[in-house]
């Protein structure tokens, strides 16, 4: 059960890396892309 406990808490982990990545990375692309599409 403890073990079962454990690997919940690392997969969330994982998501929450995942979801923290990707929202970076989609602020970072807005900044950096952005003004590039105007033109």
């Amino acid at each position: 059960m403890l073990y079962f406990i454990q690997h919940i808490n690392f997969l969330m982990e994982i998501n929450f890396t995942t979801l923290t990545f990707y929202t970076s990375y989609q602020t970072l692309k807005k900044f950096i892309v952005d003004p590039y599409a105007r033109f």
